[in-house]
């Protein structure tokens, strides 16, 4: 985008010094040229740099929420395999199925699972 806008300024540019007799003129247009062009890329450099940190926070961001959500499925996880444990080895000596229940916090067809 860059190049063709520069290659389109720089041929505005030459034929604006051939139509223009005038040296200063001259100077004063390529000069202004100058400045717009410094300031398309000083632009252009800026939303590059914008862009990048703007990924690269939302990628640590991400990061982040997804070890987060992780962890909790994990504990979440340990917490009911455990729950399981404790209703296998009350059912093994022999407790009541509603006290394993409420015991445990499983439900009733987790704990008909169980006794199979």
């Amino acid at each position: 985008m860059l190049a063709s806008e520069s290659e389109k300024m720089l041929e505005a540019t030459e034929k604006l010094l051939e139509l223009s007799g005038d040296e200063q003129a001259r100077w004063y247009a390529l000069s202004r040229e100058l400045s717009e062009f410094k300031q398309r890329v000083y632009e252009h450099d800026m939303k590059k740099e914008a862009q990048a940190k703007g990924h690269a926070e939302g990628h640590a961001k991400g990061h982040i929420e997804g070890y987060a959500e992780g962890h909790a499925q994990g504990i979440e996880y340990g917490e009911h395999k455990k729950a399981i444990e404790i209703a296998k080895k009350l059912l093994e000596l022999g407790t009541p199925t509603e006290v394993v229940i409420k015991a445990s916090g499983l439900t009733f067809e987790e704990i008909e699972e169980l006794n199979i």
